[in-house]
């Protein structure tokens, strides 16, 4: 779901405040609820930022060196300990070093998506100012990723 009032400022559609006189219609236009608001910006924060894949990825990193902790305080309680009870070592050590594991694939999995979100946005990673020789000249000016004015920099 694309929210079209984001999307156009990402094409580079500039924006304008209008105002007007409120026209009152005769049928009274349905307020949304608040699960449905929430739902819309929550839509709105997920599809168009990569905050709650980072989010994840931090929350992965800590996972990970909490299990990393964990797998040093089984070590430790296996060698200073002289009666341990049978198996939990070995299930600990084992359900430990998995969760390490899903962590750490988790955390550069929410980082990965979260590049190809940036790179899939459609905003050029250049613009050219100027053309002078190529082995294929753009002739359609239309076409080309000119930019002669910008915000930050006028070419």
């Amino acid at each position: 779901s694309r929210y079209l009032r984001l999307l156009s400022s990402y094409v580079g559609y500039s924006s304008q405040t209008f105002t007007y006189d409120f026209v009152r219609r005769y049928k009274r236009r349905r307020l949304k609820s608040a699960i449905e608001l929430f739902d819309t910006a929550v839509q709105i924060v997920v599809v168009n930022s990569v905050r709650p894949l980072r989010f994840a990825s931090y929350i992965s990193w800590i996972s990970s060196i909490l299990n990393i902790a964990y797998i040093v305080y089984i070590t430790s309680i296996y060698l200073l300990k002289d009666r341990v009870a049978e198996g939990w070592v070995t299930l600990s050590f084992q359900h430990a070093l998995m969760f390490f594991f899903i962590s750490t694939i988790l955390a550069i999995l929410s980082e990965y998506i979260g590049f190809i979100l940036e790179r899939v946005k459609g905003v050029p990673s250049y613009y050219i100012a100027s053309e002078k020789n190529s082995s294929v000249l753009i002739t359609d000016q239309d076409r080309r990723n000119v930019v002669q004015y910008s915000e930050n920099i006028q070419i």
